[in-house]
């Protein structure tokens, strides 16, 4: 939760202050995941199409489902800057020809550079919430803190050594993966992995 707190202060601070205009949002922030420089050639993807992209991340129903509004506006946000920040208007387009070797390639550069960066406190954010929600459901007792926190770490380690690895590969070798968060999230391997995190956490019991 502390986590969570400071990320959206980072994001609130760095918020420009503009008015909402004909019922358009305000861009989202000028920020991106730590590491990640400007391009130096390409075209630059200028505020307006930030903007458009956040929007249509935002308002799409069905993206981020496991997310509560919070969680999916912190990772609109986090992409659609991150796109700004690492991708330029040629890039977005080259990724889209997933049947090509150069759009492959930057596809699965993206993922590393921009997505994952991205995708990974909010990802945390929600599994800690569930398990403290199933916790109480579940009378778990004091040990609950101690065991979401175990919970949440073998997940967290479960997505870097083979989640975000296998997903990778996908990219790599076929271009396309469907939307990535939601791929991971609603994996059966995702599920199975959390189950097992739960009885071993909490010593044998799924709460």
């Amino acid at each position: 939760m502390v986590r969570m707190i400071i990320c959206l202060l980072l994001v609130f601070t760095t918020l420009p202050h503009v008015a909402m205009a004909n019922g358009t949002a305000a861009p989202p922030p000028s920020i991106a995941p730590k590491g990640i420089a400007k391009n130096a050639t390409g075209t630059p993807i200028d505020n307006a199409a930030a903007n458009k992209l956040y929007l249509s991340c935002v308002n799409d129903p069905f993206k981020f489902q496991r997310l509560n509004p919070i969680g999916k506006d912190m990772l609109c946000s986090c992409l659609s800057a991150g796109y700004q920040s690492e991708m330029t208007v040629e890039d977005m387009d080259q990724m889209k020809k997933t049947s090509s070797p150069e759009g492959k390639a930057i596809y699965a550069r993206m993922l590393k550079k921009v997505y994952f960066p991205c995708a990974m406190p909010p990802l945390e954010e929600s599994l800690n919430a569930e398990c403290s929600k199933r916790a109480v459901a579940g009378n778990m007792g004091r040990q609950s803190v101690s065991a979401c926190r175990c919970v949440l770490k073998r997940m967290t380690d479960y997505t870097h050594t083979l989640g975000i690895p296998h997903l990778q590969y996908t990219a790599e070798t076929t271009g396309q993966i469907g939307e990535p968060f939601d791929v991971l999230a609603n994996s059966g391997d995702f599920s199975r992995a959390l189950i097992e995190s739960y009885y071993t956490c909490f010593n044998g019991r799924v709460p």
